[in-house]
């Protein structure tokens, strides 16, 4: 039984999608002994979202996006962008021209910075080195068809920022989570309705985890850098010394980000157990041919999409 900080019934964790006789099964007895109710998302690879609903602007949507192309061209400091990332920065700052435009030149800097070359390819390369820095921490990465939305699982117990003060690996973590960001925007209806994060806490260590001045730095460099729209962050298991180290942290957050922190969800039985499974190697694998499958869509629909197709446009 899972419950939320007053003892309540959280609201249902719907089951994610699941391939039929997939390669890795999971422990899905521990998850169907908690009920239909009750269920936490079950492992799977993500649905192929090739919906051309998925796709549809508003005209609003479509005007934003057209001015801030227009900006973009004629600042001199900025490489041209694609017009699905001109239409991704319009929803996220909902026509802001200016702050989108500043946007797009610190992603252009970003990348630079730790060599991002924002391709398929270079994502292969990215990825397991993100993987490696961590194998416990990211725990699945599912599409869930109840809500049209994807999951990304966590531990943060398996998360340390020591690993972050050695440049080559502050260097890998961001170029990983770049295409991670990526993957949690790969079409116009996921960044509209934000990225969803499940996190197991029980065990967290404040000896181990805490320097709030690194994950300032974290953040710093790539959250208020990539415009990634956050739905909601449902925390598990957490104890007092998580709950005291959360409240620090979001003082440091962007507000908006800091406001969809929620904590005090409980389970059964740690998230792990659930999705590291049959081993944490085929767990890091699956997770990565998931993130893979994702990327693949979105940079094919970055190549084809074109904001001068009215088509791809609400009547």
């Amino acid at each position: 039984m899972w419950r939320g900080e007053e003892g309540n019934e959280a609201e249902e964790v719907p089951a994610l999608a699941e391939e039929e006789n997939g390669p890795d099964e999971v422990d899905r007895d521990n998850a169907e002994q908690m009920g239909p109710s009750e269920r936490i998302p079950l492992q799977g690879p993500p649905f192929r979202m090739d919906d051309p609903a998925r796709m549809q602007l508003t005209n609003q949507e479509r005007q934003w996006a057209l001015s801030i192309k227009a900006a973009i061209e004629a600042d001199n400091q900025i490489d041209p962008i694609s017009d699905f990332m001109c239409v991704h920065l319009a929803i996220f700052f909902q026509g802001g021209i200016e702050a989108a435009v500043e946007r797009a030149l610190r992603l252009q800097t970003f990348r630079q910075e730790y060599d991002i070359l924002d391709t398929l390819t270079d994502s292969r390369r990215a990825l397991p080195k993100h993987i490696k820095l961590f194998p416990k921490h990211y725990l699945a990465y599912n599409f869930n068809k109840e809500d049209g939305n994807y999951y990304l699982v966590a531990d943060v117990t398996q998360f340390s920022m020591d690993k972050m003060t050695r440049t080559e690996m502050f260097t890998a973590f961001n170029a990983g989570e770049y295409y991670l960001f990526h993957a949690m925007s790969a079409d116009f209806e996921l960044i509209r309705k934000g990225a969803i994060l499940l996190a197991e806490c029980e065990g967290y260590s404040w000896t181990q985890h805490m320097d709030v001045r690194m994950i300032q730095k974290v953040w710093l460099e790539l959250a208020w850098t990539y415009p990634l729209q956050y739905q909601k962050a449902k925390h598990y298991n957490t104890g007092v010394m998580f709950n005291v180290f959360l409240s620090l942290v979001k003082k440091i957050l962007p507000a908006q980000i800091g406001s969809k922190l929620e904590t005090g969800f409980r389970c059964e039985h740690r998230l792990d157990t659930i999705y590291l499974v049959p081993t944490v190697e085929a767990a890091n694998q699956r997770w990565l041919h998931n993130l893979d499958l994702v990327l693949q869509r979105r940079y094919e629909l970055e190549k084809s999409f074109s904001l001068s197709d009215k088509a791809t446009v609400n009547s």
